[in-house]
């Protein structure tokens, strides 16, 4: 056999792998695809929309994705609609009662992030807050104030969601929830910074 046949059926056998490759991705592409139509796009525990969390990512997309995650347990375990609004926040007061009301166990750090992540993320889409990075794993991010009629380095103001819902599960019964989240509200209003 001369050297121009080995080669030729060398690139054959190797044409032959690369597409047994491309078409084993093919398959896994379409089952995909297939599972993600049948069950609406829920595929990724369940979580809507499917969220991958990165720490190289911006604050405001994690938290916003954090936050998607709360929704959807609030919907699917609690049967609560979380739908971004005030009024909701009332709803996550009810979450916590309800799964730690009587429970002696304390919530894991990332229930306490995805619950504050879900109260930042209403703050923010109803006023001027905007998620800034805190580096550290008690507080990941904290909204960001620059009242009006100020220079912004002169007056910033930072809220912690986070500590809101730490203050909820240390004080279970004595602290509400959506009173807080009013009280910060009224309290921006008056800084002329919401």
């Amino acid at each position: 056999m001369d050297s121009t046949t080995l080669l030729s059926i060398t690139f054959l056998l190797a044409g032959v792998a690369l597409f047994g490759v491309a078409y084993a991705a093919w398959q896994r592409a379409r089952a995909t695809a297939e599972a993600a139509r049948i069950s609406g796009g829920r595929i990724l525990l369940n979580i809507e929309p499917t969220t991958i969390l990165t720490h190289e990512e911006p604050s405001d997309v994690r938290m916003k994705k954090m936050a998607d995650i709360c929704a959807s347990v609030g919907r699917r375990s609690f049967g609560e609609e979380l739908d971004y609004s005030v009024a909701s926040i009332g709803r996550i007061d009810k979450i916590i009662q309800r799964g730690w009301g009587t429970s002696a166990q304390q919530p894991s750090g990332d229930t306490i992030t995805a619950i504050g992540a879900y109260i930042g993320e209403v703050l923010a889409r109803n006023s001027r807050g905007r998620w800034v990075s805190d580096l550290t794993y008690v507080d990941p991010a904290t909204l960001l104030f620059v009242p009006r009629n100020v220079a912004p380095e002169e007056d910033v103001i930072r809220v912690s969601p986070f500590m809101m819902v730490r203050q909820k599960f240390s004080k279970m019964h004595g602290y509400d929830l959506a009173a807080a989240f009013t009280a910060t509200e009224q309290k921006l209003k008056e800084l002329n910074a919401a």
